[in-house]
């Protein structure tokens, strides 16, 4: 077992090269538990150098649930300035396991929490339980939190946090036995094929207890102590970032993650010494690359976060002086990277939750439950050809629903027809577009009856295949039936409908699910289904006084008229009330029993007699902005 070692998240900017928590006096404990005051050595030591104050060589062996610790310390002296603070516990708060995870972590507050200001104490549960709900390891870690010092040891004036950490050597044989028996997501199986079966360095190899515990090499449930984190009691924080982060202040959920994950095995020890065996790694420099197939095994040398042999770059490691070599150079604001960045929430990115995932800790696989779909305004236009969908155009995006908003996703498409279609995903969006050779139409509707599915490329798991038909008209006047074309078991099913050129029938009746018309050219009729319904529009000639479209069964409290495919920022006027509209506007009037939406997309005043756009919404009835999308 190695001893516990010092890291600190220093503010954006800082070195950190004149940190004041240097040159502190050392304690070795001697039960493996909590910080003991015995045994001091004054002064740095060699024996392990990770950016922080140093520990002194271990006096022996002592057990710690299961492992053998040759040393675990803790600082018990500073000499740096703020407030000071004991690390003696001051009674404990369980946080209570995920439900769905079992993992759980004890916090232990020191008695310096006594000074904290109100919410300190609920933003480190919350830190904690974000933890918890995110990997299902069943296993117990035991930390103590400090407010303005780690483990009795005062923070220095230029750190956000700090974690003091055990560790315990292992083989090589042994660590890679246990990775692999650990492996159960996507991001684990991929890892452990990039690992060989032979140490791919000269040195040891080491994990934290916590780690240790999460893999299976020792006691889950041990009461010892796995580590201590301390949070800064002179820099100003921000302890609930639900509605952002106040200028000035640091996201301290960001911090409280990140030395959480630290004492949990989140570091690079890029072969330093501990005790007297040099060139210690642990699992987290196994996945550090400098080009593909190059491991990179220095905290000087640029390196990058690979879970595939360094073919893909998840994130940069730090290589700047004051920061560990285990967090990320900052290229995205992020939880984990080296140096914090005030006014501004720092996400717990996928690289993180990946990070974590492959060195030993669990995650929640947690599988999209379906996708989400949308129309795709910009190309509504271009879409409607003569006798079908135009080729390459995209229709709709797709989104996954229900997965970890953190992950990666993919979408594929099945069904009948969907050859003529074609599905990319960028960005964790899909976009669904007419083939190559366009999408064919047919006289009174081409049913188009496909599936969509979203597969989480950071877990493996898929989403069940959601339905999701498109109807395709004519060229000429089409009477379209939708619940006959789909069918009793497709009432519900999400549809498109698309009319083409031709005084159109478009008829939703019947259906419970989420219809969009796109009526295209001509004089339109069109009636909704029973759920909600959208009207788009791509061009002002879809609908004018003279081809006029019609709405049967307009339901103010979900339908909508969809004008951003015309390309033009307008205003909602509202109810009209002069026969006259301004000028990039869209207003209504109800007259004769009916109701009017009258669009001008010009840069005058028209009459509505002579508006750009006229839809005539059958029955008297009252719109709201919300029932008008325009941009």
């Amino acid at each position: 077992m190695r001893p516990f070692h010092y890291r600190q998240l220093d503010t954006q900017g800082d070195t950190g090269t004149t940190s004041s928590v240097d040159n502190q006096t050392w304690s070795n404990d001697t039960d493996g538990g909590a910080f003991g005051t015995t045994n001091s050595l004054a002064g740095p030591s060699p024996w392990l150098n990770l950016g922080g104050p140093t520990s002194p060589a271990p006096t022996g062996p002592v057990a710690h649930d299961g492992l053998t610790l040759i040393g675990s310390v803790g600082s018990n002296s500073s000499r740096g300035g703020g407030s000071g603070g004991s690390g003696g516990s001051g009674g404990t708060t369980s946080t209570s396991p995920s439900p769905s995870t079992g993992l759980a972590i004890n916090i232990a507050w020191d008695s310096s929490v006594a000074s904290a200001p109100s919410g300190f104490q609920t933003a480190v549960l919350n830190a904690a339980h974000f933890i918890e709900a995110n990997y299902n390891d069943p296993v117990t870690i035991n930390i103590n939190v400090g407010y303005g010092e780690v483990g009795g040891t005062t923070l220095g004036s230029n750190a956000l946090g700090s974690s003091l950490t055990s560790l315990a050597s292992v083989s090589y044989s042994t660590l890679y036995n246990a990775l692999k028996a650990d492996a159960t997501t996507a991001s684990d199986a991929t890892a452990v094929a990039s690992l060989p079966t032979s140490a791919p360095v000269s040195g040891g190899f080491a994990v934290t207890t916590a780690q240790a515990k999460a893999l299976g090499l020792s006691s889950a449930t041990g009461t010892a102590t796995d580590g201590s984190i301390g949070f800064s009691s002179t820099s100003a924080f921000t302890y609930n970032d639900a509605n952002g982060v106040a200028s000035g202040t640091y996201d301290f959920n960001a911090v409280a993650v990140h030395e959480l994950t630290e004492v949990m095995g989140r570091i690079l020890l890029t072969g330093n010494t501990l005790g007297t065996t040099t060139n210690y790694y642990d699992p987290l420099d196994l996945f550090h690359y400098s080009a593909p197939g190059t491991r990179d095994f220095s905290a000087s040398t640029p390196g990058y976060f690979s879970i595939d042999g360094g073919t893909t770059s998840l994130q940069t490691f730090n290589t700047q002086s004051g920061g560990d070599a285990g967090d990320w150079a900052g290229a995205t604001i992020d939880a984990a990277n080296a140096f914090a960045t005030a006014g501004a929430i720092e996400p717990v990115s996928n690289a993180d939750l990946t990070a974590m995932d492959v060195i030993g800790w669990n995650r929640v696989s947690t599988a999209p439950t379906g996708v989400s779909i949308a129309s795709s305004p910009s190309t509504l236009a271009a879409a409607q050809g003569s006798g079908g969908l135009s080729a390459s155009v995209a229709l709709a995006q797709i989104g996954q629903v229900g997965g970890n908003s953190a992950d990666s996703f993919t979408y594929s498409l099945g069904g009948t027809g969907a050859s003529a279609f074609a599905l990319t995903t960028a960005s964790n969006i899909g976009t669904l577009a007419a083939g190559a050779a366009g999408v064919a139409g047919a006289t009174n509707g081409q049913l188009y009856a496909l599936t969509l599915t979203a597969t989480d490329t950071t877990t493996g798991n898929a989403s069940p295949a959601s339905a999701f038909d498109i109807v395709v008209g004519g060229s000429g006047a089409d009477t379209v039936s939708v619940a006959s074309l789909s069918g009793a078991l497709g009432a519900a099913t999400p549809t498109f409908i698309y009319g083409l050129g031709g005084n159109d029938v478009l008829n939703g009746a019947g259906m419970t699910g989420k219809l969009w018309f796109d009526g295209g050219a001509g004089a339109d009729t069109m009636t909704g289904g029973s759920g909600a319904n959208t009207y788009l529009y791509g061009s002002a000639s879809d609908s004018t006084a003279s081809a006029m479209d019609i709405i049967t069964n307009f339901h103010a409290a979900a339908d909508q008229i969809d004008l951003r495919g015309l390309g033009i920022a307008l205003k909602y006027d509202g109810k009209l009330k002069s026969t006259g509209i301004a000028a990039h506007s869209v207003g209504w009037q109800n007259s004769g029993g009916n109701t009017f939406v009258y669009v001008n997309t010009t840069g005058g005043t028209e009459s509505t007699s002579a508006a750009s756009m006229k839809i005539e919404l059958q029955g008297g009835i009252s719109l709201s902005s919300g029932n008008i999308l325009h941009a």
